[in-house]
């Protein structure tokens, strides 16, 4: 959706996204979207959108990190989203 509005071009922020997953306003907050629930901190997004640029230029998007945790919260895990759709639970030291 949001490289088809863009010419191929994937987000570059997690901002970007907010339309594409129904958030209209955010009034300041950091939507329940973009939290971890085990996140303590419920002040900035638990995830970070990785700057992967042309959905030309992912040649391997099952392999393809798009989205990260920031902090890892899953006994020495963290939550990640490839670009092929998937996300799952990977060790922290990959």
């Amino acid at each position: 959706m949001y490289a088809d509005d863009h010419e191929g071009n994937l987000p570059t922020n997690l901002d970007a996204t907010l339309p594409y997953l129904g958030v209209v306003s955010t009034n300041g907050t950091v939507p329940d979207l973009l939290l971890c629930p085990a996140a303590q901190d419920r002040t900035v997004p638990s995830y970070k959108l990785m700057p992967l640029g042309n959905v030309s230029a992912v040649k391997y998007p099952g392999t393809t990190i798009l989205i990260d945790e920031t902090i890892p919260r899953h006994s020495g895990g963290r939550v990640v989203g490839y670009a092929d759709g998937l996300c799952r639970t990977i060790p922290t030291q990959q």
